[in-house]
């Protein structure tokens, strides 16, 4: 385990997850405003990722290993541009550089950049937070009948102009 705020606030530019590390805990490395790389050993069994793990590291792509089972709210830097999912993992899926839950069909996570969100039509639940302060969407693409929308879930999106609904 890499404990809680383990790494807050450092200057690490690189880091590479042991294999022996199954949880990594809120906050471990917030706020390490040059961290860019991420990488996992070979036989990586990571499965929980408290909240914001990596928030504000200047990472742009963000690997979820095979095994990882839970991921707590993540707030990571603007820089992040997508979210690849380890061929493999059962309880993950990328969708177009976003990350959504098999087990609970919800939208987990939506990179800053995106300009324009179409959800699968599995995903029924958009987690608190995901699409709060999204400056750049534009437009939301509801594939299915949503039944929880979270906290404030367009809060700050200002160039929000359209939601379709196709269900």
């Amino acid at each position: 385990t890499i404990g809680d705020g383990a790494f807050q606030s450092t200057q690490l530019q690189s880091i590479t997850i042991p294999a022996s590390v199954t949880s990594i805990r809120n906050y471990a490395f917030n706020n390490c405003q040059k961290l860019s790389s991420i990488n996992y050993a070979d036989n990586c069994r990571l499965t929980s990722l408290g909240e914001s793990a990596f928030n504000g590291c200047p990472i742009s792509t963000f690997k979820i290993p095979k095994n990882l089972i839970y991921m707590g709210y993540q707030d990571f830097s603007d820089s992040l541009k997508q979210i690849v999912v380890e061929e493999g993992n059962k309880f993950f899926e990328s969708i177009d550089g976003m990350l959504c839950s098999k087990s609970d069909n919800s939208l987990v996570y939506v990179p800053k950049n995106k300009t324009s969100v179409y959800l699968p039509n599995y995903v029924t639940a958009i987690k608190n937070g995901v699409l709060r302060y999204h400056q750049n969407l534009q437009t939301l693409v509801l594939t299915a009948i949503i039944s929880d929308l979270g906290e404030s879930p367009f809060c700050e999106n200002y160039n929000l102009t359209e939601i379709y609904c196709m269900n």
